[in-house]
């Protein structure tokens, strides 16, 4: 005798960011779908939020139909707005047997970054001195830091990696970096002064 499909997820409930949906930050949003004792040929599987806030991928295409299960074993959740919201997640067997699973999903706010770095003197002389600049030591609670803009003497260079040099000449000078993240998000900037003599 048939029986319906029994669903197994790799987790019973996801944390995503709000407007998440390409960078996947540490595996928030993926979700890992199986059968229990069976991967059987024609089964299929649609994963949808009654509320219609969630929006569900595969494969970076919005499922909107039940699909083979071999073709969705992992999925992608976001969503556009904050809640607490149901995923339901059915498994059609090929005998037309189905089985649900639901499970939370809580869309939160993305926090913005935390800017910090440091400033270490790499060569020195007279009237003259060369610095790096380190922002490594940047936080973001929930994303990544995709850039680092570096101000000195309030000019802007952006780099992808969070270390600088640069020389400075006598008088006081001025160090800001403001991070980035995946979302957008950007962190106050934080500033230190240089006196060089």
């Amino acid at each position: 005798m048939n029986q319906p499909p029994v669903i197994i997820t790799d987790r019973d409930s996801l944390k995503i960011r709000e407007r998440d949906y390409m960078n996947h930050y540490q595996g928030a949003g993926f979700l890992r779908i199986t059968v229990k004792d069976s991967m059987a040929r024609g089964m299929h599987v649609i994963a949808i939020d009654s509320t219609g806030n969630l929006e569900v991928f595969y494969d970076s295409v919005k499922m909107t139909k039940a699909i083979p299960l071999n073709q969705a074993s992992v999925v992608y959740v976001a969503a556009k707005q904050l809640g607490e919201f149901p995923l339901s997640i059915t498994v059609i067997d090929r005998l037309d047997k189905t089985n649900t699973k639901t499970i939370p999903v809580r869309v939160v706010a993305n926090t913005p970054p935390v800017a910090a770095f440091i400033i270490s003197p790499t060569d020195y002389s007279s009237g003259k001195a060369q610095y790096s600049i380190d922002a490594s030591m940047s936080t973001s609670e929930m994303s990544r830091i995709v850039s680092y803009t570096f101000y000195i003497d309030g000019i802007p260079t952006t780099l992808l990696t969070p270390k600088i040099k640069t020389t400075f000449y006598t008088g006081d000078h001025t160090v800001g970096v403001v991070v980035t993240d995946d979302l957008g998000a950007k962190s106050m900037q934080s500033i230190k002064t240089v006196t060089v003599l």
